[in-house]
């Protein structure tokens, strides 16, 4: 693994932790040669539970968990929601890149106590408020707001978030982006189909 290479954050969406990432991140790292970090954002697992949770609050986490950990500039791979707040950093610091996987993730996190019973490590009446009011994770951008940078965008061939269909708005603003259908997955390509992901991801980081 080179020191010298950017290394990965991995950043986990709605309903879900880092550890959605155990089937791709260690082969994605292993084949690109590159140190990866998995996040954990707030409201979710043992993270700050927090009533702000809007793309902007999300991607300052990921700025102070960089702080923490002395990274400048890294390769950001979101999955979810959490695109949106990949978005807001490389709008506002412009890393040298990005790939965004959009699509919603359909697990369900939660755990057994030492006394036997399931309880959520998620904060759930923050999320279900979130995800009831899903303007607060649109972010306004200016005409002239472009994201210079290699960019990668992976959509799910049979999710309902058909995002595709915005793809000149995305090539405005990110004119380096390619675009990169998973098919025959309905939500979370790197759980659904873990080696096409890590192919994918691959691909892209190591042309």
């Amino acid at each position: 693994m080179c020191r010298n290479k950017t290394p990965i954050i991995f950043i986990h969406g709605i309903l879900s932790s880092p550890y959605c990432w155990n089937k791709v991140k260690s082969k994605i790292c292993d084949k690109t040669g590159r140190k990866g970090y998995a996040v954990c954002l707030r409201n979710h697992g043992s993270s700050e539970w927090s009533e702000e949770m809007s793309a902007f609050d999300m991607a300052e986490d990921v700025k102070e968990f960089m702080k923490k950990e002395h990274v400048s500039k890294a390769i950001l791979i979101a999955h979810g929601i959490a695109g949106f707040a990949a978005l807001v950093i490389a709008f506002t610091n412009k890393p040298n890149e990005k790939a965004l996987s959009r699509p919603m993730i359909p697990l369900l996190p939660f755990y057994k106590n030492k006394s036997g019973k399931f309880v959520w490590e998620i904060n759930v009446d923050v999320v279900i408020k979130m995800s009831a009011n899903i303007q607060s994770f649109q972010i306004p951008l200016k005409e002239d707001t472009i994201y210079p940078g290699e960019t990668l965008f992976i959509a799910a061939e049979f999710s309902s978030f058909v995002v595709l269909k915005q793809k000149e708005v995305i090539l405005k603003h990110i004119p380096k982006i390619r675009f990169v259908l998973a098919e025959g997955v309905y939500h979370s390509c790197h759980l659904e189909k873990p080696e096409k992901y890590v192919d994918i991801i691959t691909k892209f980081l190591v042309p």
